[in-house]
This record gives structure tokens, C-alpha cells and sequence, in this order.
């Protein structure tokens, strides 16, 4: 599942935040990894000194993985020409790399995620993304060794259910407790004028049944967990907008990692997963493991 990790790094500070993270993930999970430099055509002449900066970065990386836990880590680098996003994902199936890792920014300096390498990667390569977010040039808020919590948001859908495989290797792995998360939406979502025709309606007691049933259904999905010996509780919010009710969970989760899929719609809450996914990942702070369900 997280066999073989590929970290793209392009020289500056900012992609190399991702790297305690990577080291982390194979220290404890036993992935290979492969460190990729994407040269630009109008600096091959400098792509030789790329290969020598990830060479460095290799066996720094080795001897840490080696002192803290003990394995001989297999660690590949690769220096290759032409566009990043392109390399990458063209890089990511011919390899067999099963998950990329990766920071929000890079040499570029601060940006929009949205339009940047790291959003086309997103959308075009179907493996699981660990996203390690850097907002204005500071570093991660949270340390590798401080991922004490999974953070899992689910819709009910099939699509939200790819993430949970995941997060249970993830969370055994790194002897991390699990919080399930779902919105059930309140019907005043819609606004009074579409509620005005069901004169007689009692509007809460829907509410109150919606989050009884999202109740039962996350308490269903605990049990997958705790089966595996994995520490798990849920939350359901009553609300209207499922980002924000996730982003606030995470800002009240200091030591936790949101794992999370990126496409699916709720038969219950009726709310896309996709636009969910993609706002969490522009707005929140703590790192994100991003699971496509093409």
C-alpha cells in the first residue's frame, strides 16, 4: 500500500520539509523511496549538481532511518528533464510508486495551491498524496513524530470509503488513534423558501434522525478499526458546510494527520466530496494524505 514513496524536490527549503515526514513514513512503514529532481530544460547544463544535492540528501536520510530506527532504508534518486507535473506523473506508474509525498510550495515561493505543480499532480496521478502544508514561509505545524491522531472525514459513499484502508495501515503503523468525522446537513441548509411547502413538517425532528443514522453508520466503520486493535471515535456535526466542519476539527486536533478521499457524494448529506477535499487542502494546515477514487 505505501510500498515504494517518491518525494519530488526541486532544490529550496520548502520542498525539503516534506523530507522528515518521508523518513518517518519509511521508518516505520518499511518504504522504499525514490528522491526526484525535475530539471528544467534552460538549467541542464547544472543537472549534474542536482544529482550531487540529492545524493546527499540520500544518505542523510539513510543514516537518520538507520540511527532512529534501525532499518537499512533503500533510498533511489533521479534527476530527469522537462516540466515537473508532467515528469511526475508519467514518473509515477512506469515506477511503480505507490504514494507521493510532497509540500504545498516550492521554489517558486509562497502561492495559490490551486494552479501550482502540486494541485496538477493531485489531479492526475492516482496514488495517495501526503501533503506536508507550509503557509507563509514558516514551517509545518506539526512535527512527523507528533502524528498521534488520524483525522478520517467520510460522506457514506463508496468513493469517501477508498480513504479507510489507508488510515488503518497508516494508524497501526504509527500506533495512531483515529477520529472519524462526518456532516450530517441540516435541512435548513436549503432555506426556509424550499421548506415553506411542508407546512407541518417538524423540520428538527428530521435533523435529529439524520444524525442518528450518520451516528449509526460511523459507529458501524469503528468497528472496522477496533478490530484491528486501532484507538477510534467519531464526531458528527450537524451543519451546512462540511469544509469548515472539518477544518475546525483539525484546528482542535494539534497532533493529528487528515486522511481523507477526494471524490464521492453522500446518499444522506448530499454534498460533494470533491469540492470538500479541495478546500480543506487550500484552507487547513496539518499534513493531508489525499486518496483519488478515480
Amino acid at each position: 500500500m505505501f510500498e515504494k514513496m517518491l518525494l519530488p524536490l526541486d532544490g529550496s527549503e520548502l520542498a525539503e520539509t516534506a523530507i522528515p515526514f518521508a523518513e518517518m513514513l519509511a521508518g516505520k512503514l518499511g518504504s522504499e523511496m525514490v528522491f526526484l529532481h525535475v530539471c528544467v530544460p534552460e538549467h541542464e547544463p547544472y543537472r549534474h549538481m542536482h544529482q550531487i544535492y540529492l545524493s546527499h540528501i540520500a544518505d542523510t536520510v539513510k543514516n537518520k532511518i538507520k540511527s532512529q530506527w534501525g532499518k537499512e532504508a533503500t533510498i533511489h534518486t533521479e534527476s530527469l528533464m522537462g516540466k515537473p507535473a508532467d515528469i511526475i506523473h508519467d514518473y509515477v506508474p512506469k515506477n511503480g510508486i505507490t504514494m507521493l509525498v510532497m509540500t504545498s510550495c516550492g521554489a517558486s515561493g509562497i502561492k495559490a495551491l490551486l494552479g501550482s505543480v502540486v494541485d496538477r499532480v493531485i489531479r492526475s496521478v492516482n496514488v495517495p498524496t501526503l501533503l506536508v502544508r507550509v503557509k507563509e514561509g514558516r514551517a509545518p505545524q506539526i512535527k512527523p513524530a507528533e502524528v498521534k491522531k488520524i483525522i478520517l472525514p467520510l460522506d457514506g459513499s463508496e468513493a469517501s470509503n477508498s480513504a479507510i484502508p489507508y488510515a488503518i495501515e497508516l494508524a497501526r503503523k504509527l500506533s495512531a488513534a483515529v477520529i472519524l468525522f462526518q456532516m450530517a446537513e441540516t435541512v435548513y441548509a436549503h432555506g426556509m423558501d424550499g421548506l415553506s411547502a411542508g407546512v407541518g413538517v417538524n423540520w428538527d425532528q428530521i435533523d435529529i434522525a439524520t444524525e442518528k443514522y450518520v451516528h449509526a453508520y460511523l459507529e458501524k466503520v469503528e468497528e472496522q478499526f477496533k478490530q484491528k486493535g486501532i484507538s477510534t471515535s467519531h464526531v458528527v456535526k450537524l451543519g451546512v458546510d462540511p469544509a469548515n466542519e472539518i477544518l475546525e476539527l483539525e484546528r482542535k486536533t494539534e497532533d493529528g494527520l487528515v486522511a481523507m478521499a477526494t471524490r464521492g457524494r453522500s446518499p444522506v448529506a448530499r454534498w460533494a466530496f470533491g469540492s470538500v477535499a479541495e478546500k480543506v487542502l487550500r484552507e487547513g494546515s496539518l499534513p493531508l494524505l489525499v486518496v483519488k477514487r478515480g
